[in-house]
């Protein structure tokens, strides 16, 4: 799996510094019960229906709406590289990890494919994202390259997130 492929578009790429060690950093995306304690969205802990994340591996989720209802997500893992890199694809799907669009975007990319890449620092280490849409068309490459600004605010929620399991950690 290789993030940087022959994708035509822009690539979403947002990145933090956290002054933690790099390798507790990377534990957080490699451990299922601590990613959990991180992912998703703000205000919307997430329960974990399968959590495997290794190469070829499927961490599959939920958030329960407050309607009652679950949003499921999925991510399916490709290369992982202890301490430098992670690469998967994600997306939204049902309980029976089945792709299905964004539910409240039908025109948002079926898959995302992303890059994580960690780097050491003077002061911890830094998480970046690179991320694109894979098996898109033009509408949904559009919807997504016109979302960059939404982008970065969810995943600063998600970065705010990490940055308070590190401290709890």
């Amino acid at each position: 799996m290789s993030t940087q492929s022959t994708y035509p578009g822009k690539v979403f790429t947002t990145s933090r510094e956290f002054q933690f060690p790099l390798s507790t950093v990377f534990d957080h995306f490699t451990s299922e019960d601590l990613f959990a304690s991180f992912w998703g969205s703000p205000g919307m802990p997430l329960t974990v229906a399968e959590g495997n994340i290794i190469p070829g591996g499927v961490f599959h989720y939920y958030s329960e709406l407050p309607d009652g209802g679950k949003m499921y997500g999925i991510l399916k893992y490709g290369d992982i590289v202890s301490d430098e890199s992670i690469e998967l694809i994600s997306g939204f799907s049902d309980e029976n990890q089945n792709w299905l669009r964004h539910p409240m975007a039908p025109t948002w990319p079926l898959e995302t494919q992303t890059k994580i890449t960690f780097a050491e620092t003077e002061n911890g280490c830094t998480v970046t994202f690179a991320g694109h849409p894979i098996n898109a068309n033009a509408e949904e490459i559009a919807l997504f390259e016109s979302a960059f600004d939404g982008l970065t605010q969810g995943f600063g929620g998600t970065f705010n997130q990490l940055q308070a399991a590190l401290e709890k950690y």
